[in-house]
């Protein structure tokens, strides 16, 4: 499409360019291109700069003219971490940055101290956390501080990016450090073309639905596409379902 766009700009913007010096020529055979060649000229510059101006226009709405998707991750994020939280300094922004190979060993307990959060609230044990062949196959892990204290998994379903997990340590929670995860995924997938984000989560557990909600997701009420629709067939014969009812949301990226 990029390829396409940027193609039919070009060739529209030689067709005016030489539909004006046409009209010029045919205006010197009849013997006034001489006298009129200031307005011809004044005409040409008008042509190039609107024909500038669209070529412009398709590079900026092509996906390939968007930052790099990594570029878009910001290295710090205004999450203030409290003095005792992972030895930060009281104050200090966390740092927010795409995982490295490194990182993803120490996740899945992270993760798994996160879902202790379940069982003290009162509504179980969660399923086991990502396993790190999981998490390196992912579309996009995002991590949040040094040492790290947070971090998010996007995979890619039915067109869409697809939040699969998201996890801050106990230690850690209520300093912004979720939300700063959630906007920043929210920023790559925009700038690698994805329309929307989706996930599925319980829709009463505060840290769940009504977190995400109060972000810009909001529930799938009607028939849910495939791949989506898979997930919730599989929730729906897990130990997931027993936790609480559970629903499939989705925050629409586009401008």
């Amino acid at each position: 499409m990029t390829t396409r766009l940027g193609r039919t700009s070009y060739l529209r913007s030689a067709a005016l360019g030489g539909l004006v010096l046409l009209g010029w020529l045919w205006d010197f055979s009849l013997g006034g291109g001489g006298t009129h060649a200031w307005a011809w000229l004044g005409a040409f510059l008008v042509v190039a700069g609107v024909s500038a101006l669209a070529v412009h226009g398709a590079r900026v709405s092509s996906p390939a003219s968007r930052p790099a998707v990594t570029a878009v991750v910001p290295a710090v994020v205004p999450a203030v971490v409290p003095a005792r939280a992972d030895g930060m300094e009281a104050g200090r922004p966390v740092e927010i940055r795409v995982a490295e190979d490194g990182d993803l060993a120490g996740l899945p307990d992270l993760e798994r101290s996160a879902d202790t959060l379940f069982q003290v609230a009162g509504y179980g044990r969660t399923p086991g956390p990502a396993t790190v062949e999981e998490l390196r196959g992912a579309l996009l892990v995002l991590v949040a501080g040094r040492p790290i204290c947070g971090y998010l998994r996007l995979e890619s379903v039915d067109g869409n990016a697809h939040l699969e997990g998201l996890s801050v340590a106990l230690r850690s929670m209520k300093q912004g450090i979720g939300s700063a995860l959630v906007e920043a995924a929210c920023n790559w997938a925009w700038a690698a073309g994805y329309p929307a984000i989706t996930l599925t989560t319980f829709a009463s557990v505060p840290w769940n639905g009504p977190f995400y909600a109060k972000r810009g997701f909001v529930e799938l009420r009607g028939p849910l596409t495939p791949e989506l629709a898979a997930i919730r067939a599989c929730e729906q014969s897990s130990a997931l379902e027993l936790l609480g009812d559970r629903l499939a949301m989705r925050r629409d990226l586009a401008g």
